[in-house]
C-alpha cells in the first residue's frame, strides 16, 4: 500500500505539514499564510479513506502488488487547499514571500498524484469527498 497524503484527526499539534497547519487555522478562524505561490500538485486523502483502503488491499489485495491509496477526485494544489480549509474557517489564505530557511523547506517535487485505479478495482470507494473531509476535520479542531 502506497498512502497519498493523509490527513485528519489525530495529527499532533507540533505536525508541521501543510495541510495540518492550515486545519489548525482554520479551527482558529486565523488567515492561512503560504511561503509559496502553492502551486505543487499533491493526492490528498481523509484518513478514514486512508484506513479503509490498507483495509481492503490486506484483504483483497494481490500479494506483491502495490496499490496506490488516494481517492479519485482530491487531486489540488496546496493553493487550493488552503482556500478550501480556508472556507470552512471563514478565513483567508494569504501568499507572502518565504525568507531563506521557508526556501529550504520546500519541496522540490512539483507533482505527487497517485492512481487509485488498482484500490478501486478491489471495490474500495471513498467516503468523503475532499470538501467534506476539510469540513469534519475543522469540526473536529473545534471540538
Amino acid at each position: 500500500a502506497r498512502l497519498c497524503h493523509t490527513f485528519g484527526p489525530g495529527a499532533k499539534k507540533t505536525d508541521d505539514r501543510a495541510h495540518a497547519e492550515f486545519a489548525r487555522k482554520a479551527a482558529a478562524g486565523e488567515e492561512i499564510v503560504l511561503n509559496s505561490a502553492g502551486s505543487q500538485l499533491r493526492s490528498y486523502n481523509y484518513i478514514v479513506d486512508s484506513v479503509s483502503g490498507i483495509l481492503t488491499v490486506l484483504l483483497k489485495g494481490i500479494s506483491r502488488a502495490a496499490y496506490d491509496i488516494c481517492s479519485p477526485g482530491n487531486t489540488v494544489t496546496i493553493r487550493e487547499l488552503a482556500g478550501l480549509f480556508a472556507k470552512v474557517g471563514g478565513t483567508e489564505v494569504v501568499v507572502k514571500e518565504p525568507d531563506e530557511k521557508q526556501k529550504a523547506l520546500q519541496s522540490p517535487i512539483s507533482k505527487q498524484v497517485l492512481d487509485s485505479s488498482r484500490l478501486e478495482a478491489l471495490g474500495w470507494s471513498k467516503a468523503y469527498e475532499l470538501e467534506d473531509a476539510v469540513n469534519n476535520y475543522v469540526k473536529i479542531l473545534r471540538g
